[in-house]
């Protein structure tokens, strides 16, 4: 296991990846995004089993970290068409469906991350328990994150 202190970095877009890293090892949800309330990725980590009693975490393939962010932002805006929020939920749909996973098994959580100056919306799929415990440590860390950025800047 890498010791978590070593990569610490004063970079947002380093900082932000190895945080999203460790959150989605620790708490195994599918998917997590940090996007910007235009829609757009700013950082996205997925997570899937591998091998028998492992958790592989690696960068949101873009077009899944694109769905998944307009798919949440429709959600979470109600002057969003309808039309694009049922496009993005169905293309999630079978995408899940490929996988094999039922989609009755995965949820998705949102949350708002507001700081000074900027706001974001965080996502998060997986398996209810591990989506709601991604949320709640990902939005805590991320605000700290996204703060010291401002802060920086």
């Amino acid at each position: 296991m890498i010791e978590r202190r070593s990569l610490r970095s004063r970079r947002f877009d380093l900082a932000t990846r190895h945080f999203m890293l460790s959150v989605t090892r620790r708490h195994q949800p599918n998917a997590i995004v940090l996007t910007d309330m235009k829609g757009r990725v700013i950082a996205g980590v997925e997570g899937r089993p591998f091998m028998d009693s492992g958790f592989l975490a690696t960068r949101v393939e873009t077009r899944r970290g694109d769905e998944l962010a307009r798919a949440a932002l429709a959600s979470s805006d109600p002057t969003e068409e309808s039309k694009q929020s049922a496009k993005a939920l169905e293309r999630l749909r079978r995408w899940w469906q490929t996988r094999r996973q039922s989609a009755a098994e995965q949820t998705r959580r949102s949350q708002t991350i507001q700081i000074p100056g900027a706001n974001y919306l965080l996502v998060v799929e997986g398996e209810p328990e591990a989506a709601d415990a991604a949320l709640a440590d990902a939005t805590i860390g991320l605000e700290r994150i996204l703060l010291a950025s401002a802060a920086a800047a």
